[in-house]
């Protein structure tokens, strides 16, 4: 019997990232059906092909909790690609799947350079001393918090071209505005949900919030980005712009701070 690692899993997955990204680019320049579906296709199969994978390696390594940021940017590529499926649901959204497809071929490719060729599995994450199970809580709310303001930087970064540029599918400006606001506020949420269980993490561990080992200093970066970006008057026109630039935070936090 022939044993299959994630790398085929993963293989494949990519593939149908770049596919879906392809197929929602000509969504965006001629607005076509056929490649709306093809989109929403292999982009959820992507999705489950990219779970299946991670499901492997975890189970080969005889362990359920993520270590290292390689393996949480896999779960915020799966977790991106549902939040995406679900905002996204409205025919007017489809042309915004370029751009969070953009974004999830670029975490995959750092991903699959962590895991795959590199094969060193990406900066270690620190759980905060607080035990397996708050530990696993926290890594998920955060790769919630990161999928979702990757999708609501993707739908902010096609609200970001110039209106000359022919585009049939381009969405209006109003669709792409609350929907990316609606992805940054779901991140937001998970993300504060997240740094209070990393805090009492860190309380049962006997660290300092501003120590290194709890973990916290890079989600509190972010975090603030997403509370100040929140309180803004002016919320019409900056939303997506916000939520790109929270996107851009969030990344910074998941390639320079492990999650």
């Amino acid at each position: 019997m022939i044993a299959v690692d994630e790398i085929v899993f993963w293989g494949i997955a990519y593939a149908c990232f770049l596919v879906a990204a392809g197929a929602y680019a000509v969504v965006l320049w001629r607005g076509l059906d056929v490649a709306t579906l093809v989109g929403r296709l292999t982009g959820s199969l992507g999705a489950v092909l990219t779970a299946v994978g991670l499901a492997v390696r975890l189970a080969r390594a005889g362990r359920w909790l993520l270590v290292g940021s390689g393996e949480v940017a896999v779960l915020v590529v799966v977790i991106a690609v549902v939040a995406f499926l679900l905002l996204g649901r409205r025919s007017e959204l489809q042309g915004g799947g370029v751009g969070v497809f953009l974004l999830i071929v670029l975490l995959d490719s750092f991903a699959l350079w962590s895991l795959v060729i590199r094969g060193a599995g990406g900066i270690p994450l620190v759980a905060g001393g607080g035990g397996g199970v708050l530990a696993t809580l926290r890594v998920a709310l955060d790769a919630v918090a990161y999928g979702c303001l990757l999708v609501g930087g993707g739908f902010g970064l096609v609200g970001m071209i110039p209106a000359r540029w022919p585009a049939a599918g381009r969405p209006s400006a109003d669709a792409v505005d609350v929907a990316a606001w609606q992805a940054f506020i779901w991140g937001a949420s998970a993300l504060s949900g997240g740094l209070l269980i990393g805090v009492l993490a860190a309380y049962l561990a006997g660290y300092s919030l501003w120590s290194p080992e709890s973990g916290l200093l890079w989600s509190m970066g972010v975090w603030a980005v997403c509370g100040g970006s929140v309180v803004v008057e002016r919320v019409g026109s900056w939303r997506a712009a916000l939520a790109t630039l929270a996107t851009a935070a969030a990344f910074v936090v998941m390639l320079g701070g492990g999650g």
